[in-house]
């Protein structure tokens, strides 16, 4: 009787215990209930966020583009690119909560870049349960406005006036141009630039000086008589006569040919033109003012020997192919400044430039002037002296004759900057004139205006070319 006594005592209190138990559990679960509540809604107010980021990310993108092709356009006040982001915006994000996005849209003119950045906030169901009633949300898109081509020469003097610490201010100025507009790895990004260092002549380099005349191996008699008419000489006097003004040719006796004469003799000899020198001058006949191709009926003239050590640099993406040509740069010679004008000119012209130097992947042909509307393109010279233009072979004087081109240039829709390096007055005056306008002109009094000339034109022609 004893034992049962104590079983049923057992049976009791194990009875009790185990609803003690159910109660210690139940306890437990409640305590657990709520944070575990809360991570299935956080998890469930995040996956709806995130889909709202993915769709908004989507229409902040498009946003972008939009943007950044009224930008391409020409585009450049604020407002409007900040209205045409938001219509694209509320065009493409159709969530109930697209009344409520917050836009902030800038434009960098110098680079073209175009940023949108859109802030909004999704309303929790679950974490409400802790104080948070919403969850902030922000996306940004980037994109930089392509603008039209450009294509840059610059036309810089060497003469021995520019030696010292002003040859050393223009190449860093110059490339600090080239660093500007061009990509570090010479990845094409719409703008080439050339370059073509002038003196008492322009070194274009042996294989571009070889086509200078190759037009001419077809027709070499209607080569001579038309530089015959060019040079004003007549081919069959040999330039001899009796009278005073003759130099002594050591074992010729005296020779009383002209300068012009002389060439020509050379030329029918053909120790001109046909030789290996690189240098060339002026170009004569009816399309000296122009930048066509028939080069017999017009001839390029090589009518000195006096040649700036630094090959034309052709129109160029790679700025270490630039700024090597640049550290070359050195100061000697007269100024024959219109000779480096009008191949300043050839480097970005359609016509002539793939005659010289054709085109290969750093050294791309120029575009049309007027080419289409998807393919336009800024030309841009850039005309640097420190003095008078002073040299020429023949025609008129060099001022006069750069002055003509300048014209010329113009009217082929070349923008002209000119750029005076402590220049005298009657240099600046031609300068200015040459000028597209009177902001293009630049008159440098130290070594640190020139500089900035150069950067300012640099930074312009950033900006101009997603205008066009």
């Amino acid at each position: 009787m004893l034992w049962h006594h104590h079983k049923d005592a057992l049976v009791r209190h194990a009875r009790r215990f185990v609803r003690d138990t159910e109660g210690n559990f139940a306890v437990i679960f409640a305590a657990c209930l709520l944070p575990l509540l809360l991570m299935i809604g956080m998890a469930t107010d995040y996956t709806y966020s995130s889909r709202i980021r993915n769709d908004l990310q989507v229409a902040v993108d498009a946003a972008t583009l939009a943007a950044t092709k009224a930008a391409s356009a020409g585009e450049t006040d604020l407002a409007e690119l900040k209205r045409v982001a938001n219509e694209s915006l509320h065009a493409n994000f159709t969530d109930g909560t697209a009344d409520d996005i917050e836009i902030v849209v800038t434009f960098d003119p110098d680079t073209g870049a175009v940023k949108v950045v859109a802030n909004t906030k999704t309303n929790t169901a679950f974490m409400k349960l802790a104080h948070f009633d919403t969850l902030d949300i922000q996306v940004e898109a980037e994109a930089v406005a392509a603008g039209a081509n450009a294509e840059v020469a610059m036309v810089l003097d060497v003469t021995g006036s520019m030696g010292g610490s002003k040859i050393s201010n223009l190449k860093t100025a110059a490339k600090d141009l080239v660093d500007t507009l061009l990509e570090a790895d010479g990845e094409d990004k719409g703008i080439k630039v050339s370059m073509v260092p002038y003196a008492y002549s322009v070194n274009i380099g042996k294989d571009a000086k070889s086509k200078v005349v190759d037009p001419a191996g077809d027709d070499w008699e209607g080569f001579l008589e038309n530089l015959a008419d060019v040079l004003g000489v007549d081919p069959d006097d040999d330039g001899h006569d009796n009278g005073w003004g003759g130099r002594w040719s050591w074992g010729g006796g005296w020779d009383y040919r002209t300068e012009e004469e002389i060439y020509y003799d050379d030329v029918v000899d053909k120790k001109a033109f046909r030789d290996t020198y690189s240098c060339v001058t002026e170009r004569g006949g009816a399309e000296k003012l122009k930048d066509d191709d028939d080069l017999v009926g017009s001839p390029i003239l090589d009518m000195t020997r006096n040649c700036p050590n630094t090959e034309v640099v052709p129109l160029t993406t790679n700025p270490s192919k630039l700024k090597t040509k640049i550290n070359t740069l050195n100061a000697n010679g007269g100024t024959a400044g219109h000779i480096g004008l009008a191949w300043g000119w050839y480097t970005i012209s359609p016509t002539l430039a793939d005659t010289f130097w054709p085109s290969n992947q750093y050294s791309p042909a120029p575009y049309e002037a007027d080419a289409s509307q998807d393919e336009k393109t800024l030309k841009v010279l850039v005309l640097m002296t420190d003095g008078e233009f002073n040299t020429q072979y023949l025609g008129d004087s060099s001022r006069n004759q750069a002055l003509d081109l300048c014209d010329s240039i113009k009217a082929k829709d070349v923008l002209v900057y000119t750029v005076g390096f402590q220049a005298p007055s009657s240099a600046l005056q031609m300068l200015k004139q040459c000028a597209t306008k009177t902001s293009y002109f630049f008159d440098a009094n130290s070594g640190s205006e020139l500089i900035a000339a150069f950067n300012k034109i640099a930074a312009e022609t950033k900006k101009m070319r997603l205008s066009m």
